[in-house]
């Protein structure tokens, strides 16, 4: 199989039909492909970035308005296929030679079940003693090649660590990806890949800089031999390479895929693999990928990771805009679409950007090798140009801090109350962030539309938000205080905490911050 020229795209089509298309096929523009139709989330989320990685490396426009002109009217197959046509033979997926995401001559190597590419897979470890509690051994035994690409890709870029020498991606181990993604339902998969594509004038004078399975493997086993950003191309960032594997051939036979059921006559069921492949060391700043630098400048800049309890609203700015003296970075494809130039193309055909796009954010929270949970979240972006967010001091960017800090103090007020009753906080964390959250984005939004914020927002605007976290706090207290039968010395520790969240949610200075912000008597702004 051939990943440019074969058909194995599962996608539904803006008619609804369900269709199998070639990477060329997304430009198509009678009944276009609409969105993937994988069978798991995070093949999904690999697959998108496959697909960018695909466009961006072969096809990047050269400018701005290149780009606005190709996302509103996508190029031709031809054209697409014509710039593909001569990378072709990189992307064949079952090859005794060159083979896509493949170690280029690996050695003698420990075969494995094609299962263990599945991030979530239990290790061997963890088999051995017969820890599999959740996730069972033996559930995945054979997979066809549409999966395995899929699986190939998912796990090389986001490769947790996999034990002694086992290599994780560049991005570190279960790095969190942020996509921005068009609201229009008439939207095409091709927009959805193009808006995340960065303008590009200069490919590379070796294609072996970008594509690692087409030369031998840089190992590692010495403590010296890590690859740095500036010895390879930085497309490489979207088909780094850290696990070394072969796909094992002789495994190949006939029947029914494991995770998507689909019939094959080339199921793959086993694979080969060896520790101490590419070991991608220093800064890698991935286009798809927020990240945080050291406030102190002693450590390298990192890449921000799925965390428990997900991607929720308190992590807004970070995901969106650069910040603190910009000690966090938004995904470089983030930045790109606050960019001056970029928001006003798309202004003039989108003049309300709030309703028109989104971020949507996934990942997964990794334990090390333990995969905890894979999180999804779909968040709003607003129309205001980064020039705007990057001046000495933002007022927009203060404002969005105090409405997460009043958010922070609720939150602890809830939680000591709860304690007092002697009642359980479990799980309050997320219940609050979770049932503030429409408000939160919908004033987000429209506190961004405003020319000046000083004095200039209605003082409504921040009572509904005060409201909102008082109301949530006690109905999740009552809820959490009354949840299981008490007597009457609980019932005292109860009322007790109650009128202690009362007392701690009616001070007026709650509303402190907010002042500067307010509209001032007389309307003027």
């Amino acid at each position: 199989m051939n990943l440019i020229t074969t058909p194995w795209l599962n996608v539904i089509r803006v008619n609804g039909d369900l269709d199998v298309i070639t990477p060329a096929q997304l430009v198509e523009t009678d009944n276009p492909a609409f969105d993937l139709n994988s069978c798991r989330p995070d093949f999904k989320g690999g697959l998108y970035q496959l697909l960018i990685g695909l466009f961006q490396t072969f096809f990047a426009p050269e400018d701005n308005d290149d780009w606005s002109q190709w996302y509103e009217s996508p190029p031709s197959i031809d054209d697409v296929n014509q710039a593909f046509a001569n990378y072709i033979d990189y992307f064949e997926l079952f090859s005794e030679k060159i083979a896509f995401l493949q170690d280029f001559d690996l050695p003698e190597a420990e075969t494995k079940s094609v299962s263990a590419l599945l991030i979530e897979a239990p290790g061997a470890k963890t088999i051995k003693d017969n820890l599999d509690h959740f996730i069972k051994r033996n559930q995945v035994n054979a997979i066809c090649p549409e999966c395995l690409s899929a699986a190939l890709y998912t796990l090389q870029t986001n490769a947790p660590s996999g034990g002694a020498g086992h290599r994780t991606g560049m991005r570190g181990g279960g790095p969190l990806t942020t996509l921005l993604m068009p609201h229009d339902p008439k939207a095409t998969l091709w927009q959805k890949i193009w808006l995340n594509i960065l303008t590009a004038n200069n490919g590379p004078d070796d294609y072996s800089d970008v594509f690692p399975w087409l030369k031998p493997t840089k190992t590692s086993e010495k403590k010296d031999a890590g690859t740095v950003v500036n010895e390879v191309h930085p497309l490489q960032m979207h088909w780094g390479t850290p696990r070394r594997i072969r796909i094992n051939l002789d495994s190949m036979h006939e029947g029914d895929c494991d995770l998507c059921g689909k019939h094959s006559q080339q199921l793959i069921s086993e694979y080969r693999t060896k520790n101490y492949g590419i070991n991608y060391d220093g800064e890698w700043i991935h286009p798809l990928t927020p990240h945080r630098e050291d406030p102190k400048g002693k450590k390298p800049t990192l890449s921000i990771k799925g965390q428990p309890g997900g991607v929720g609203y308190r992590d807004w700015l970070t995901l969106n805009f650069t910040y603190k003296n910009g000690d966090t970075l938004p995904a470089k494809v983030v930045n790109a679409f606050y960019s001056d130039e970029r928001l006003e193309l798309l202004k003039e055909e989108y003049p309300d950007i709030a309703k028109s796009f989104g971020l949507w954010c996934f990942g997964y929270d990794m334990d090390n090798m333990k995969a905890r949970c894979w999180y999804e979240s779909q968040m709003p972006v607003v129309g205001i140009n980064t020039s705007l967010i990057y001046a000495d001091k933002s007022p927009f960017v203060d404002l969005v801090e105090v409405y997460v800090k009043k958010a922070q103090i609720v939150l602890k007020a809830l939680k000591d109350a709860l304690k007092q009753a002697n009642s359980d906080t479990k799980f309050v964390d997320d219940q609050f962030w979770l049932a503030t959250e429409d408000v939160f984005f919908n004033q987000i939004i429209d506190i961004s539309k405003y020319d000046q914020l000083a004095n200039n927002i209605p003082e409504a605007v921040f009572e509904r938000w005060i409201y909102t976290l008082r109301n949530t706090a006690f109905s999740i207290f009552d809820h959490k205080s009354l949840d299981y039968p008490v007597d009457e010395k609980n019932l005292k520790n109860i009322a007790a905490g109650r009128a202690s969240l009362t007392k701690k949610l009616g001070n007026k200075k709650i509303m402190d911050d907010f002042n500067s912000y307010i509209l001032n008597e007389e309307g003027d702004s």
